[in-house]
């Protein structure tokens, strides 16, 4: 029960913390795009 609890948190921070990198990394190299379009 508290192992696949413990699995649980970790995975929920993984995902987490993928996702808001995911995020940085799009905003970064998506910008330069953005501004030559405008």
């Amino acid at each position: 029960m508290g192992k696949q609890h413990y699995f649980f948190k970790v995975r929920t921070v993984m995902t987490k913390h993928t996702t808001l990198h995911y995020i940085t990394w799009v905003n970064k190299h998506s910008y330069p795009y953005s501004h030559i379009d405008r």
